[in-house]
């Protein structure tokens, strides 16, 4: 094992514990889009994401991801299969949407050194919020979140 591969390993351990623990925040450039704040409601323990937006997604093949990395803020984590790999949102309190896409977790090996890990198109981006238009899903174009509709 070379040094390289030692501080490869290392990084790795330091991003996984980190992201595990919520110490992270997951970066912008996975932003898709925000949710409403109608979608998005405070508990004595955190935050919620509302129980339709949850069925919204699973009514279209997107099911819980209990096992992840978690960041900070994060309140919803979904992945849906695609053949060999998937796609991975996550929500957070503040409305924010994140998506990638990834090699499966049928392949743990593959998963976990990022085989296939890429950014969401525009195309699949605007698919993943067309299922949560129930929330009146925009950003302008400062990235400021867009609140519209009836609250």
């Amino acid at each position: 094992m070379t040094g390289v591969d030692i501080a490869f390993k290392l990084r790795y351990i330091y991003y996984a514990f980190a992201a595990f623990t919520g110490l992270r925040r997951e970066d912008d450039r996975y932003t898709i889009g925000y949710l409403d704040r109608g979608c998005i409601f405070r508990t004595d323990d955190g935050f919620r994401v509302r129980k339709y937006v949850a069925d919204a997604l699973r009514n279209n093949g997107f099911f819980v991801n209990a096992l992840s990395f978690s960041y900070q803020g994060m309140i919803g984590n979904f992945r849906k299969v695609d053949g060999d790999y998937q796609y991975h949102i996550r929500i957070y309190a503040d409305g924010r949407i994140t998506g990638h896409y990834e090699a499966g977790t049928i392949h743990p090996i593959e998963h976990m050194y990022g085989y296939g890990f890429r950014v969401l198109t525009s195309k699949e981006a605007e698919d993943i919020l067309a299922v949560v238009t129930i929330c009146n899903i925009g950003a302008n174009s400062s990235g400021e979140i867009v609140f519209s509709g009836s609250e």
